[in-house]
């Protein structure tokens, strides 16, 4: 038998105020919640209901009683829940993954995962291509930027801002430009594949902005982006999550710090909206979370 039983007995009781319909309501006799109320008053050693044949009042005790039981109950049904789906997320996850995205942000937390869901095998790609999900059997890719449209069901799981950097060695021998505009004369380390330009937004108190930049040299893993960076090619807009140390030690600067790129957003996508296995599930809300919390 339920351990919690009585104790929900007694939250409906005191939110309905009827013991009929309690027993209606989870399909017992009206002489069963009476018994495991009786049970509980007992246990606890006060009265919880004051009764007439017209009437049900709860006492104080049952008053000060009741929050604190509400929420227990609550906690423990987070707990079943979480226990079922733990059970339940079986088989192996098929995952893709942006490149240093991946490695930077999903690798060091995947360890936790799995020791939630010892029944669970992960299989990750780390690729920047847009990958067919149909034909290469991944489950649930995740995805940065703005989307194109698709046929996919789309989640957004988090966000990360970006940030203008140069080296100094670079910003000496260039110039540090002093506007949005200027940086159409700089040669910009450009996110993507085979693409040399790109547009590039800002917000201000002046407004929003918008630029077309070129360089010479364009990449489609942020790290790689960042690197190159660092290496004096040229100024580029770099993931908050691919920045190490090289900023703090006065390697790279920021460029244009009154003018902010705006937030990029993560997306997770899948294929189906309904019946989603339970392993898709329980990484859903495990990296949702863990994005959330950092």
């Amino acid at each position: 038998m339920d351990s919690t039983r009585p104790f929900h007995i007694f939250v409906r009781i005191f939110e309905v105020g009827s013991f009929s319909a309690v027993a209606r309501e989870l399909e017992l006799s009206q002489s069963t919640v009476s018994k495991q109320l009786a049970a509980l008053e007992a246990h606890l050693g006060v009265r919880l209901f004051t009764r007439t044949t017209r009437q049900l009042t709860p006492t104080n005790e049952a008053i000060e009683l009741y929050e604190s039981v509400k929420q227990m109950l609550d906690t423990t049904e987070v707990i079943r829940t979480r226990d079922r789906q733990t059970s339940a997320a079986s088989g192996t996850l098929k995952l893709s993954l942006p490149g240093a995205f991946g490695r930077q942000k999903i690798i060091p937390i995947l360890p936790e995962f799995l020791a939630l869901y010892p029944n669970l095998s992960v299989d990750i790609s780390l690729t920047d291509r847009m990958v067919d999900l149909v034909a290469e059997g991944i489950e649930l890719a995740i995805r940065l930027g703005d989307l194109s449209s698709s046929s996919l069901v789309a989640r957004r799981i988090g966000s990360y801002s970006q940030h203008l950097l140069a080296s100094q060695k670079y910003i000496d021998q260039h110039g540090r430009p002093a506007d949005p505009g200027q940086l159409s004369e700089h040669n910009c380390v450009v996110y993507g594949h085979a693409a040399t330009t790109a547009r590039w937004t800002f917000d201000s108190e002046f407004g929003h902005h918008a630029v077309d930049v070129q360089g010479r040299v364009s990449a489609d893993d942020a790290e790689a982006l960042y690197r190159l960076v660092c290496d004096d090619v040229g100024i580029g807009l770099v993931p908050d999550w691919a920045i190490n140390e090289s900023e703090k030690a006065g390697r790279v600067i920021r460029v244009l710090e009154d003018y902010y790129p705006p937030p990029q957003s993560i997306h997770a996508v899948f294929l189906q909206r309904h019946y989603l296995p339970q392993r898709v599930q329980s990484f859903l809300e495990f990296v949702t979370d863990k994005l959330k919390a950092n």
